[in-house]
């Protein structure tokens, strides 16, 4: 049953489009190809990338702590760092992390030259990202699924685009 799935979604597929995939740190693009001797399609990873800012813990981008250092009140009393410093940092790393993956995903469709492509992300981002796509980039894109695929087997990963 799966491979006649499999099968129908690549019918609705031509040759050579591209299915690229996101998270907050890390995207992976694919070609999907099928040559007229070989009836199976192929999906081939084109390009793959971890983000720096996308992933781990703010403990390890960076060297002080909050609290770890006392910071005077002006009366004479020592007080712990302020946390919101933490939110703040969160909150710009995401900011970057999600400004790489725009970057390559526009670089990527461009450079592909491909008339469509397919796409999918987290929800909590999907749509953060999609805004910030080059207008000629967004609108070829053919599917926008709200999901993260990226540990999806391939396989697999047709069937979320049918």
């Amino acid at each position: 049953m799966v491979a006649l799935h499999i099968f129908w979604c690549v019918s609705l597929f031509m040759s050579d489009k591209l299915i690229i995939l996101a998270d907050r740190g890390e995207l992976k693009a694919y070609k999907l190809t099928r040559s007229e001797m070989d009836t199976t399609p192929r999906l081939e990873l084109l390009e793959g990338f971890a983000t720096v800012d996308g992933h781990g813990r703010i403990v390890d981008k960076v060297s002080d702590l909050a609290g770890c250092y006392p910071v005077s009140s002006g009366n004479g009393h020592a007080t712990a760092a302020s946390t919101s410093e933490n939110h703040n940092l969160r909150t710009e790393l995401e900011k970057r992390a999600l400004k790489v993956i725009v970057e390559g995903i526009n670089e990527l469709v461009r450079r592909e030259k491909s008339p469509m492509w397919y796409f999918a992300a987290p929800k909590e981002i999907n749509q953060r990202i999609v805004e910030q796509l080059d207008g000629e980039v967004r609108s070829r894109m053919k599917k926008n699924v709200g999901s993260d695929l990226l540990k999806t087997d391939k396989a697999h990963l047709l069937t979320h685009f049918a």
